[in-house]
């Protein structure tokens, strides 16, 4: 007999044993259905680093911060410091646009409208609503980065009208 096997009686394959949990990685990526099941607290340090909303959140509470206290300012005569402020800046740069042929006088009268103008914004006698058609005539006549003395002329009219509605002085 060359075929000494029983025939009911079969060889039977090794058992197979799975590998021990420790030896299998953490799945990587998990399935949208697998994380809205699954409580928020499972789940809830893996979604931003730490510093983020933190960051953020210090950031809107200084921009509040900052927001609160530039409107202290500005509420505290801080608007007239900077209109004020403002025309000087304007003053020294259009008294280097004025051209070579505006004779001395009309330049001095030029240089002492403004600083009248700057006196009577920081004493507060003149309104923002005096000094906005010197703002526009003085970006028309700006353009060029050459004031001639027609323009010259007209500023200073407009800075003298704007002097002349002067109010009184409020006390504080």
């Amino acid at each position: 007999m060359e075929n000494d096997s029983i025939p009911d009686q079969e060889e039977s394959p090794a058992p197979v044993t799975p590998p021990p949990a420790e030896n299998l990685a953490a799945p990587t990526f998990q399935k949208p259905a697998d994380y809205y099941s699954s409580p928020p607290e499972s789940h809830a340090g893996k979604s931003l680093p730490k510093w983020v909303p933190l960051g953020c959140g210090g950031a809107g509470c200084l921009f509040l911060v900052l927001m609160v206290g530039g409107a202290a300012f500005m509420g505290n005569q801080g608007a007239t410091r900077v209109l004020s402020w403002m025309f000087e800046r304007m003053e020294a740069e259009t008294m280097q646009m004025v051209a070579a042929d505006v004779p001395a006088e009309q330049r001095q009268q030029l240089e002492q409208e403004f600083k009248t103008l700057t006196g009577n914004i920081e004493q507060e006698r003149v309104g923002l609503m005096s000094v906005q058609p010197i703002l526009e005539q003085l970006r028309v006549a700006i353009g060029d980065q050459n004031l001639s003395r027609e323009e010259v002329e007209a500023l200073i009219e407009s800075l003298r009208k704007a002097n002349a509605s002067t109010r009184p002085a409020q006390s504080p």
